[in-house]
């Protein structure tokens, strides 16, 4: 008896049938889809890239005497504040640390800029065209301080007394940023954003993921049967010719539950019996292998009780009336 991997039904709740209104069902199949895993291979090329403004090229400034010991790359992912920036200006090129640290050997570097020869800078005005940022301006008069971004022939007062400010930063001509750090800054951004917007589908397919393993795990652990069919035997009572009805206790018929095939079986006619309750309304199949064996991966038979004969499933969805050349006194039906 094969498995029940085209458990399809020819009923209706109508009194008369036709092959074109019958519902159909497939129970999974057994076979196992090849599967096909692909492997992409991506590349990349990087140029090496000028720093040009509208009077300086930039070029790399070879640098002694450096800071050690700064916080480790990795820990700028998570942590951006800490990434040190560079600035190529006219006079040095400046590496600008954001954070104070200790090195190894317990020696504490401040904050600020260290140019390519070690020299440690504060603050530095960087000059961009005719504007000045960041620049650190002192009254000598009241000894007031701030900083702001100025135009390069302004004249600030004191906004504590009015007197004139004087700049107290070093100045250096901006020329560009370091072209490695604006990248940073780009690959930064697109994966902040693609962050953002993928782990939220991430989060909902790990959840559908979850539930659909769930639901496998419920359906595998589970027959899909009647209740009834739990049950290790049926007993059944002969109420017509060749027409049994369920009972509750021993009568006329006891078919017994075989869990390997998931199906009922009578020993009087060697027959099969399926309760199928997935498609509407439930019905009990039969297999009697001298006439179900002859339809191969198919076979399996229903009773039509309007009709009063026995159909069998020739094809996948195609039921046709037993033919008149099998010998069908043998079979029996249970009315449910």
């Amino acid at each position: 008896m094969p498995s029940k991997h085209s458990g399809s039904s020819h009923s209706s709740s109508s009194s008369s049938y036709s092959s074109s209104s019958r519902s159909s069902y497939s129970r999974p199949s057994s076979s196992r889809p090849s599967s096909h895993s692909s492997s992409s291979h991506s590349s990349y090329s990087s140029n090496r890239r000028s720093y040009n403004n509208r009077y300086y090229t930039t070029t790399p400034r070879a640098r002694y005497n450096q800071p050690i010991g700064y916080y480790p790359r990795w820990s700028w992912l998570f942590m951006p504040s800490r990434r040190p920036r560079t600035y190529y200006c006219r006079n040095h090129t400046y590496v600008f640390y954001p954070q104070s640290w200790t090195d190894n050997s317990g020696r504490t570097y401040e904050s600020g800029y260290y140019d390519e020869n070690g020299k440690y800078y504060k603050d530095i005005a960087l000059k961009n065209y005719d504007s000045l940022h960041e620049v650190m301006l002192k009254c000598d008069n009241c000894g007031y301080v701030i900083n702001r971004n100025i135009d390069e022939d302004d004249i600030t007062t004191c906004p504590n007394c009015g007197s004139e400010m004087n700049i107290v930063t070093n100045v250096d001509e901006f020329i560009a940023e370091d072209e490695a750090e604006k990248r940073r800054s780009f690959w930064k951004t697109l994966g902040t954003l693609l962050l953002g917007l993928g782990m939220p589908i991430l989060l909902i397919g790990l959840l559908f993921t979850t539930l659909r393993a769930r639901t496998h795990q419920n359906t595998n652990n589970t027959q899909i049967v009647q209740p009834a069919q739990t049950t290790k035997e049926k007993y059944l009572k002969k109420v017509d010719t060749n027409k049994y009805q369920l009972v509750s206790s021993q009568a006329d018929k006891t078919i017994v539950y075989d869990a390997n095939e998931d199906c009922y079986y009578d020993k009087e006619t060697d027959m099969w019996l399926w309760y199928n309750t997935t498609v509407s309304p439930k019905v009990w199949q039969y297999w009697y292998e001298p006439i179900s064996g002859d339809f191969g991966d198919y076979g399996w038979m229903e009773y039509d009780i309007y009709e009063k004969c026995w159909y069998v499933e020739a094809d996948y969805n195609k039921w046709i009336k037993v033919p008149a050349a099998y010998d069908t006194s043998k079979l029996w039906y249970i009315n449910d």
